[in-house]
């Protein structure tokens, strides 16, 4: 019989508390209320983003249903027991009823650091750790990269791109109801059109500007804004910064702005939804390619760095912590800007 390492209230999650776990597989009874449990859970929720949560979870009913399916114990799991999960999931695999395609390095990735995370909340050894594991993520990243596998990146969004869906944003568009009227399309695309300055100007992610609110917003003397982003994905505990929004960006904003509670979200928008938005702005203006919600962060950081900002400044602007995924942005400047580019500046 397989023992889950989380409690019998619900599936793996890193956010829960799980009974004390003894190395049997067995539970140590709980002298704790279930209410108890759900008040330690719900406090704990709120220690990852909300993706990081949602993909962690993912991942761990993945990993569960893999040892359930061997009649394995997750206690009892080993680094061999995982090096075969890893390699069953690169090369896809069926677990259950479900089918896997084969998984991209970054996923499992992310499954052997929920994993982590679930092992240390249970108290037990972390199997992760063990250099076969880690040389099984290396292989796997190893083969994708020889075979010619690239991650897919969003299109950019670049300052040509902003000034071609301010030209055709307020055209009218056939949608599932038909074709839109002229209000309707002014309406609709007074928000693209300040969705995109908002999102380039803060190089924002697209959780972050649906949660924007008008008093998040204040303008200064010149015409500028700034904007307080609080809680984000590299910002749990909330500390926020203040960002810049270009004059432009806040007679954008002006257009769209009502008389009215200033805690109003300014888009009113889920984050799927923003991404499909921009992808259809993109569309409408004749771009090609494959925007996303992301597309605006990647685009002005890649303006940016033609601009000559440098990579600190870029980090500083669009809050990443570390420099890998913004060099992948900018790649191609930085070729451009590098040793062999200047030698042939002359050309």
């Amino acid at each position: 019989m397989t023992t889950e390492l989380t409690s019998r209230r619900s599936p793996a999650a890193p956010s829960e508390l799980p009974d004390i776990v003894r190395r049997t597989g067995q539970y140590t009874p709980s002298t704790m209320t279930d209410a108890e449990h759900q008040a330690n859970e719900d406090f704990l929720a709120g220690a990852y983003a909300e993706n990081t949560s949602i993909a962690y979870r993912s991942q761990l009913k993945a990993w569960a249903r893999w040892c359930s399916k061997r009649e394995l114990s997750l206690t009892e799991a080993d680094p061999d027991s995982l090096v075969t999960y890893i390699r069953e999931r690169a090369d896809g695999t069926t677990i259950g009823d479900q089918e896997y395609r084969p998984a991209k390095p970054n996923s499992l990735r992310v499954a052997t650091a929920a994993i982590s995370k679930a092992y240390e909340v249970a108290g037990l050894p972390d199997i992760t750790k063990n250099s076969k594991v880690r040389d099984a993520l290396r292989s796997h990243r190893n083969r994708a990269a020889r075979s010619g596998l690239r991650v897919k990146q969003a299109e950019a969004l670049t300052a040509e791109v902003q000034m071609a869906i301010r030209a055709t944003a307020l055209y009218p568009r056939r949608g599932r109801g038909g074709m839109e009227t002229a209000d309707q399309a002014r309406r609709r695309g007074l928000v693209d059109i300040a969705l995109v300055g908002l999102m380039r100007d803060c190089l924002l992610r697209r959780s972050e500007a649906a949660s924007i609110v008008w008093s998040d917003i204040s303008r200064d003397g010149d015409g500028s804004g700034r904007l307080f982003v609080g809680v984000s994905k590299t910002d749990q505990e909330g500390d926020g910064t203040l960002l810049f929004i270009s004059r432009q960006t806040m007679r954008d904003l002006d257009n769209i702005r009502h008389l009215g509670d200033p805690d109003q979200p300014v888009f009113g928008l889920h984050p799927k939804s923003i991404g499909k938005r921009i992808a259809a702005a993109a569309e409408a203006a004749g771009m090609t390619g494959h925007f996303t919600g992301h597309s605006a962060r990647v685009g002005m950081a890649r303006d940016l760095a033609r601009a000559g900002e440098e990579l600190p400044s870029l980090m500083t602007a669009g809050r990443w912590k570390g420099a890998e995924m913004v060099a992948r942005y900018i790649a191609r400047e930085s070729a451009g800007r590098g040793a062999v580019a200047r030698y042939h500046r002359d050309d």
